[in-house]
């Protein structure tokens, strides 16, 4: 059965979570004036038959993996194919399309958790255990965090797929400014998956300064700097005022324009902007991953701080 819970901050920062794929359904705060800036369904029912990931939590390993395999410790584990070869985002079964149990709510956090058992299609070893909590705070900021525990090898990457805009729903992304803390991005090839180079990025890939989103963006960036104090990305509308810093502790940074949305949205209608590991690191000595085992269980986070655009 679907059920949201809605979290607030004493000043008015509130949030709202659908127990379907842990998706985050509503985000406003006072500098948003109220206005909701995740892009969603009006009905919840309609979040059943989604398959863009609107607002969920994507994963058991977000973004593409290669002909659908990993090898672990020799062993070749087959994943669930879910565009074309590849998998991307956890398979038809992926995070985003199960129900979520409530573990604990107060009035400003929620932790929600999923025990994700192995199942043929998707081919996991398992089980694992998720949690993520959201948290909303009295200074505009909106904490996601991630855990996972397991009980044996197994790639574990997940990340927050919220479609933003920070103006009218009704319109597209094109108006809003973006900059990004990264100066390189892994290319990829025809099936878009990286090659395993890490290039300088090309001039209108170049968001190391602010800069109107005129491109088609579907690709990961390298994050120069982690750090709770030096943003990852930071979204900005001159039409609303409003400005989003997004900050992580993964290694890269997905940015998905989204120019393919259908009915009942347009093209464009918001941008994804997702921390993570890199696509298809697993399979790619060089990019920075850990598997998850059970000495090493998984956590990770993501903040966002919505602020006046100055």
């Amino acid at each position: 059965m679907l059920q949201t819970w809605q979290i607030s901050s004493a000043n008015g920062n509130q949030a709202t979570i659908l127990n379907f794929g842990a998706r985050l359904i509503d985000w406003c705060t006072q500098i948003s004036r109220g206005q909701n800036v995740i892009v969603g369904y009006d009905h919840i029912e309609d979040y059943l038959q989604d398959g863009a990931c609107m607002g969920a939590i994507a994963g058991p390993y977000a973004n593409r993996i290669a002909q659908s395999q990993v090898i672990i410790d020799g062993q070749t584990i087959y994943l669930g194919a879910n565009e074309g070869e590849n998998h991307l985002h956890g398979g038809k079964d992926g995070l985003q399309n199960v129900y979520w149990q409530l573990k604990e709510q107060t009035k400003d956090k929620l932790t929600l958790t999923y025990l994700h058992q192995k199942r043929a299609a998707e081919g996991y070893p398992g089980p694992i255990h998720f949690e993520v909590s959201y948290q909303v705070t009295e200074n505009n900021k909106l904490r996601i965090e991630f855990s996972a525990t397991s009980a044996s090898k197994v790639p574990v990457g997940p990340t927050g797929h919220a479609y933003f805009n920070l103006a009218e729903h009704n319109k597209n992304i094109n108006s809003h400014w973006l900059t990004l803390n990264a100066a390189t991005y892994t290319p990829v090839a025809a099936d878009n998956i990286p090659t395993g180079d890490i290039a300088t990025v090309p001039a209108d890939f170049d968001f190391t300064s602010p800069k109107q989103i005129t491109t088609s963006l579907d690709h990961n960036f390298v994050v120069s700097r982690t750090d709770d104090n030096v943003p990852v990305a930071r979204l900005s509308s001159k039409e609303s005022g409003v400005a989003l810093e997004v900050y992580s502790d993964y290694p890269g940074v997905q940015v998905y324009t989204a120019d393919h949305m259908g009915s009942p949205f347009v093209p464009r209608n918001g941008i994804c902007i997702e921390p993570q590991y890199y696509p298809d690191a697993p399979n790619k000595p060089d990019f920075p991953f850990e598997f998850t085992t059970p000495e090493k269980p998984f956590r990770k986070k993501i903040r966002y701080r919505m602020l006046v655009n100055e």
